[in-house]
């Protein structure tokens, strides 16, 4: 009750704030704005942690509360200014990511990681695909189309249903202090999966051109799509040997270097288009096999700012909602959603008849994999672009069925790993746990 309180008298003074300041300039909202949020995430992610729900769930549902899709408390001009907090946030936790893949890691478990990432995404892929073919003539985006560009948007649907978060189920899993093989595995699976998804959404477009009608397909999308990750890859590799380098020469400054690297990975995300997840994915990548000595300090200091940067995150993930695309198309959406799920489970299942993938990441690992994020959303925009006649409804179903993920793929993350034995139902760890846990379930494999 007391946080409940504490939240409606910060509501009712960001009311009469949100009067006050409506005219004044957008960058001293922003930052009322970004407070606002902050606290607000805090406050309700503890309520809904001692109802037994992921604080993560209560920074996203608060962070919609309050944003332009439903308050308007965040006006989107003020949320707009805060989309480099949020590439900066994500750069923090995607480098960590990227410190999963190591040498040792991709030696010991690549092919049980393959193996799951493939069953993970290939069935999904192949179900939804056939079930919108099989719905096409009554599903809204393909009803009045020829069957070449229905095939089109069946096979786009597929290939996001493969995707995964490895940014999201991280931020959660240190949230909540888990740790084990579980929590590695999934991360190295998630991961496997995103580079999966950017890497089939251009072959994609070049099976469905030739079928499709003309002028209904861009090839150039693909292109484009091909380049920017080659491109994400080469920079965060730049950038992760110039921070190597650096916390060499001043090791007892990790904290500010790692400051300065997320918010230059937000400003080249913000001027040249690149995706940050996958250019800190890259340089934590480079600085955990070739500076493993940096990369654990550096970690440590990503373990201390655990709970900040899990209350941006996902708070800015939540107030960026849009799910106006649910009210028409919610029945088709729910259909999507249960079938990625239960094929999901099944291709789990598949990869677990290989003594390769452990049996509990056969049985649960499904439940890990909900979360979709960043490289689904920008698949997602990239299809908009794609596909002239139809990539708004595309996009927009998409992004609406991303948030649903988000929102429900932390307690799903949850509640697998309580089976598992690697959550922690307490409060927030202490800092050196919190740095030992972060350095482990980074630096290890399945």
């Amino acid at each position: 009750m007391r946080w409940l309180t504490s939240l409606a008298a910060l509501g009712a003074v960001m009311i009469v704030l949100h009067r006050l300041t409506a005219t004044g300039p957008v960058e001293a909202r922003a930052t009322l704005a970004l407070g606002f949020l902050a606290l607000a995430a805090f406050l309700t992610g503890e309520m809904v942690h001692e109802a037994g729900l992921p604080r993560a769930t209560g920074y996203l549902v608060i962070g919609y509360i309050v944003g332009p899709g439903w308050t308007n408390l965040v006006r989107p001009d003020e949320l707009s200014l805060l989309e480099m907090v949020e590439q900066a946030v994500v750069a923090c936790v995607a480098f960590g990511v990227g410190g999963m893949l190591t040498r040792e890691a991709m030696r010991r478990h690549g092919r049980a990681t393959l193996r799951a990432a493939l069953g993970a995404f290939v069935f999904p892929f192949i179900v939804v695909t056939v079930v919108v073919l099989s719905v096409a003539p009554w599903f809204p985006l393909t009803e009045h189309e020829p069957p070449g560009d229905m095939l089109a948007v069946a096979l786009a649907l597929g290939v996001l249903a493969g995707g995964a978060c490895p940014v999201i189920t991280l931020a959660v899993a240190k949230d909540d202090g888990a740790d084990g093989p579980v929590t590695r595995g999934t991360l190295l699976i998630a991961a496997a999966l995103d580079v999966i998804l950017l890497l089939a959404f251009p072959l994609v477009l070049l099976v469905a051109r030739p079928l499709a009608s003309p002028g209904t397909v861009d090839l150039r999308v693909a292109l484009h799509s091909l380049a920017f990750t080659a491109a994400g890859i080469a920079v965060g590799g730049a950038l992760g040997f110039v921070l190597a380098r650096f916390e060499r020469r001043v090791p007892q400054q990790a904290g500010f270097l790692f400051i300065a690297f997320a918010a230059i990975v937000a400003v080249l995300a913000a001027t040249t288009g690149l995706e940050p997840m996958l250019v800190a994915a890259a340089a934590g990548a480079w600085v955990a096999n070739l500076e493993p000595d940096s990369y654990q300090r550096l970690s440590g200091a990503l373990g201390r700012w655990n709970l900040p940067v899990s209350v941006l995150l996902f708070v800015l993930l939540g107030a960026a909602f849009r799910l106006e695309a649910l009210a028409d198309l919610w029945p088709w959406a729910l259909l999507l959603a249960g079938l990625r799920i239960v094929s999901t489970r099944y291709g789990l299942l598949w990869a677990g008849r290989d003594t390769l993938v452990p049996p509990t990441i056969a049985r649960v690992g499904w439940l890990t994999l909900v979360p979709q994020g960043m490289v689904a959303a920008v698949v997602a925009l990239e299809a908009r672009r794609a596909f002239p006649e139809w990539g708004v409804s595309f996009a927009a179903l998409a992004v609406a069925l991303i948030a649903g993920y988000q929102v429900a793929g932390p307690i799903c993350l949850k509640r697998a790993l309580a089976r598992v034995g690697e959550v922690s139902e307490g409060d927030h760890v202490a800092e050196a746990d919190v740095a030992r846990g972060a350095g482990a379930a980074l630096g290890g494999g399945l």
